[in-house]
């Protein structure tokens, strides 16, 4: 007999995550399930469904200090380990964790309130995250000092199933670090049952007075902000759509909110095209995120991917230095919310929709990481660009934990 199809795990595992939370929602009103004072419950905020070649997953993602409906999203990544340990995988790869002689396991292997990452001398993992040991210091110790140039925490490709609970991870390959914080994620072979599915699940019922699977709490040590930020770490390191990066960023408004000293945020807003567009097919622009500051300033905010398997978002040498293709898209999109803006009538139309008269915005695009980003290329391929402010990921989530600390 066949394993479980992917809808048919979506459907299994989300009727069980719907009624866990529906528990859950029953402990804390009943009491039964506390926070000590000045501690705060935070909840996620993402239901992401991964299809990979070998096993289908689940992520809880996200910290919220309201309970609501969760927000499913799925994607599609090429392998588990990649989806595990941000990285692709070869041969060379060397595992932290791994069954023996690489042979396949047929049980449940959970990892709970784990710290499977290593101390690197050189504090990469503290310069592309500030402040994670705050997520992991009530964790199990560190692995040790890694000499490995190129190392992932789990090989997971032959575990027939696995479950990250409340676990900090960080894989490295060469100088690139890239940590992960699974607040919930589990992982089933494709060739599983709907029954082996719903049995590995049933583990995280919600118990009278223990801590509860998916619920974060948040102290002043473990702030809010810093759970948040891993979140959205979490999203765009596995390279997760824009879409889906973009539906989380407006669920936690905050980080927006915070980096650009928003007073009101629109997210996707339609603005309809009333003059100076020669394509009759576009009738309207829907950046997707247009604000304006507390001291008046309006600002489109665009995003794009991270861009993870580029080496660098230009092309060229000095000379000739210009922008990838795809980081070129993004610019072209700003360029054409700035012309929108140029005609009265269209900004007439867009203070219909906004309730408010918008001023010319100043343009943003966020693409990139850390890993290809580079000021002086970036200054060279724009020489010749309308202005626009280019921030990468990882700046990103640094002004927001900078702007919350």
């Amino acid at each position: 007999m066949s394993g479980i199809s992917f809808a048919d795990f979506k459907k299994t595992a989300k009727a069980i995550i719907d009624k866990h939370f529906v528990d859950v929602a029953r402990l804390i009103a009943d009491r039964k399930y506390q926070t000590t004072e000045g501690e705060t419950f935070l909840f996620p905020s993402t239901l992401l469904f991964t299809q990979t070649e070998t096993h289908y997953a689940l992520e809880l993602i996200g910290a919220m200090r309201k309970q609501q409906l969760l927000q499913v999203k799925e994607q599609r990544v090429g392998s588990l380990n990649q989806v595990v340990n941000n990285f692709p995988t070869d041969e060379e790869t060397f595992y932290l964790f791994s069954t023996e002689d690489d042979r396949p396991t047929n049980i449940l292997t959970r990892f709970t309130a784990c710290n499977l990452t290593c101390d690197y001398p050189d504090d990469t993992l503290e310069h592309r995250f500030p402040g994670v040991r705050a997520i992991f210091d009530s964790k199990s110790s560190l692995l040790g000092i890694s000499n490995q140039t190129t190392h992932l925490p789990l090989n997971t490709e032959r575990l027939r199933s696995i479950m990250l609970d409340n676990c900090m991870l960080a894989g490295r390959s060469g100088n690139v670090v890239r940590p992960k914080f699974a607040n919930f994620f589990y992982a089933c072979s494709i060739e599983a049952h709907r029954e082996e599915v719903a049995a590995d699940l049933a583990k995280i019922a919600p118990v009278h007075n223990e801590r509860v699977v998916g619920v974060q709490i948040a102290s002043p040590q473990h702030s809010a902000a810093m759970r948040a930020a891993a979140g959205f770490a979490t999203l765009y390191l596995q390279g997760a759509r824009e879409t889906t990066v973009t539906a989380f960023i407006e669920k936690h408004s905050e980080i927006v909110e915070k980096i650009f000293d928003a007073e009101r945020v629109y997210y996707q807003p339609t603005l309809p095209w009333k003059e100076g567009n020669p394509d009759s097919e576009e009738i309207s622009i829907q950046p997707d995120v247009l604000l304006r500051t507390k001291g008046g300033d309006w600002k489109i905010v665009e995003f794009k991917l991270p861009l993870l398997d580029k080496k660098s978002l230009t092309a060229s040498d000095h000379s000739r230095r210009r922008l990838n293709l795809s980081v070129g898209d993004g610019v072209a999109q700003l360029g054409n919310y700035e012309e929108y803006f140029t005609f009265p009538q269209n900004v007439a139309a867009a203070q219909e929709v906004l309730k408010e008269l918008p001023g010319v915005p100043e343009l943003v695009l966020v693409v990139g990481s850390d890993e290809n980003y580079n000021l002086e290329e970036v200054r060279q391929a724009t020489r010749m660009s309308r202005p626009f402010n280019l921030i990468d990921y990882d700046t990103l989530m640094r002004l927001y934990l900078a702007a919350t600390s």
